[in-house]
C-alpha cells in the first residue's frame, strides 16, 4: 500500500472514532432529537464494523427514544442485526 493510500485510511479511521465519541457523548447528553439520531447513526456505524451487540444496542436507545424519523429507521436496520 502506498504510503498517502495508508495516510488516507489512517484519516478515515480517526474521523470514524471522533464521530462515534461525539455521538456517544449526545446519547449521554443531548435532547431527545439529538439523541435519536446519534444512536442511529452509532448503530449503523457498529454494525459496519460487526460490532453485532453494540449495535443492537443503540439501536434499542433510537428506539426508545420514540423519535419519528429515527426510531422506525432503526427499527428496520435492527432486523438485520
Amino acid at each position: 500500500m502506498q504510503r498517502r493510500q495508508l495516510r488516507h485510511h489512517i484519516k478515515d479511521a480517526y474521523a470514524a472514532l471522533r464521530a462515534e465519541a461525539e455521538w456517544k457523548r449526545l446519547i449521554a447528553h443531548g435532547n431527545g432529537d439529538q439523541v435519536a439520531e446519534a444512536a442511529f447513526n452509532l448503530g449503523f456505524q457498529l454494525a459496519s464494523r460487526h460490532d453485532i451487540s453494540g449495535a443492537r444496542a443503540a439501536y434499542s436507545t433510537a428506539i426508545k427514544s420514540g423519535h419519528p424519523e429515527f426510531a422506525p429507521r432503526a427499527a428496520r436496520a435492527l432486523v438485520f442485526c
